[in-house]
């Protein structure tokens, strides 16, 4: 598909180059229609034009109705078709001062001469013949014959001549026909392989358009991925770290766990010497039960008499404590009447002072 812009573009080439050997082809029958018109004034109504037929075929190939779905390209092709017919007849560029070739309908070099025009010697120059046996061959006599104006030539050989021609243009036409068909048909053959690319090519766009878009999604959910895998490699780093702070944990709690069932077990040791001291003790307990409760006895009354004792002090000691209460306060009156006596005493002697 790509190389479509070029293939148009050495097609057009080859089409101007075509034309141009077109117009040399035409220019040279114009001179033989002139040579014609001089040597027989009134030509035969059977003969045609020596350009018709050239002329007729580029005719039938650029005037035939093109393709709708690609004109341009089909006219190119049917030139191409026609312009490989006409190679030829056209001489190319590079040997535009050699003769035309004859066309493969007529191979003798020399054309039969009318015996009865062969004393009277035409006025204008013959046609140079060719002849394809003739092309590409150096020999000078066979170029000077070719080229060379055979005066001995006459009408009737000219018209015999151009109508050889013309029968080989027409089985060239033909074959030119034959060969634009099938361009024609290989053209539709492309175009609808040009088009079934096109589909395929929009088909293609619209699935790269969907790969596109679908690839920018899958971007948007690969960055959204991205960070939830971050999140998540952030929270199975702090769990890590919980794991190991745990672990510290467990192993201190082991740790602490294998003392307590250290101190468990000398505690429940402790605890069965104590159970064998209480079992010994309760079993010497009741050997000594009855002089245990007589001793209990014994001092329980002496406890009741030493607290009937501790109360007989105590109400003592109280009537002690009112006593000294009372010698103070008659102590206190004692002196306050002595202090008494001697004012009294003291006021008289004043009193007998002042008198």
């Amino acid at each position: 598909m790509m190389s479509g812009p070029n293939s148009i573009d050495s097609e057009l080439r080859y089409l101007s180059d075509v034309q141009m050997r077109e117009e040399e082809l035409r220019k040279l029958n114009e001179e033989i229609d002139a040579q014609l018109q001089i040597s027989s004034p009134t030509p035969s109504p059977t003969v045609r034009s020596p350009r018709a037929a050239p002329t007729s075929i580029l005719s039938d190939v650029t005037n035939s109705s093109p393709s709708p779905r690609n004109s341009a390209a089909s006219l190119k092709v049917k030139q191409r078709a026609t312009v490989k017919q006409r190679a030829t007849l056209t001489p190319s560029p590079s040997s535009m001062s050699s003769p035309p070739t004859l066309p493969p309908a007529s191979t003798s070099t020399y054309i039969e001469r009318d015996t009865s025009t062969a004393a009277t010697p035409s006025p204008r120059p013959a046609v140079p013949l060719y002849s394809p046996t003739t092309e590409g061959s150096n020999s000078p006599s066979t170029a000077t014959m070719l080229n060379s104006p055979d005066p001995e030539i006459g009408a009737a050989a000219q018209i015999r001549f151009q109508k050889a021609r013309i029968k080989s243009l027409s089985i060239q036409l033909n074959e030119t026909l034959k060969l634009k068909t099938e361009a024609e048909k290989s053209l539709t053959s492309k175009d609808k392989k040009l088009k079934a690319q096109s589909e395929d090519m929009k088909r293609m766009n619209k699935s790269i358009a969907d790969l596109t878009s679908t690839n920018a999604k899958m971007k948007g959910k690969e960055v959204e991925q991205s960070d939830l895998l971050d999140g998540l490699k952030r929270e199975n780093s702090q769990l890590k770290k919980e794991l190991q702070e745990g672990k510290k944990t467990i192993m201190m709690a082991d740790r602490e766990h294998r003392g307590r069932e250290v101190r468990l077990a000398r505690a429940l040791e402790e605890c069965e010497k104590f159970k064998q001291v209480l079992n010994n003790a309760t079993k010497e307990t009741k050997a000594t039960g009855g002089d245990f409760r007589k001793e209990k006895d014994k001092l329980l009354q002496q406890v009741r008499s030493l607290e009937r004792q501790r109360g007989e002090l105590l109400t003592a000691f109280k009537k002690q404590m009112k006593l000294i209460d009372v010698l103070k306060r008659q102590k206190v009156h004692v002196e306050a009447a002595k202090l008494l006596e001697f004012t009294e005493e003291e006021f008289v002697k004043v009193l007998e002072w002042g008198n």
